[in-house]
């Protein structure tokens, strides 16, 4: 429930806070982030409720631009 309801909400915030660097699908992805899969190779039921191929593209974008994207931080 909190995946569903709270994922608009925190993508508004992480594109706001950004100053709309990327694009919405990216901030949306990364509202993802701890919303999706779980421990052990378990999932949400909002997760599961996606389609494999949104489920690919939430991932692919996590990849590029969240867990492998460059860094400023020192």
């Amino acid at each position: 429930m909190m995946a569903t309801h709270y994922r608009n909400t925190l993508a508004d915030i992480i594109q706001d806070f950004d100053n709309n660097y990327l694009s919405r699908s990216t901030y949306e992805a990364i509202a993802w982030a701890g919303l999706g899969e779980i421990e052990n190779n378990q999932s949400t039921v909002a997760w599961q409720n996606l389609t494999f191929a949104e489920q690919q593209a939430i991932t692919n974008i996590l990849n590029e631009h969240f867990f492998n994207g460059t860094s400023n931080c020192n």
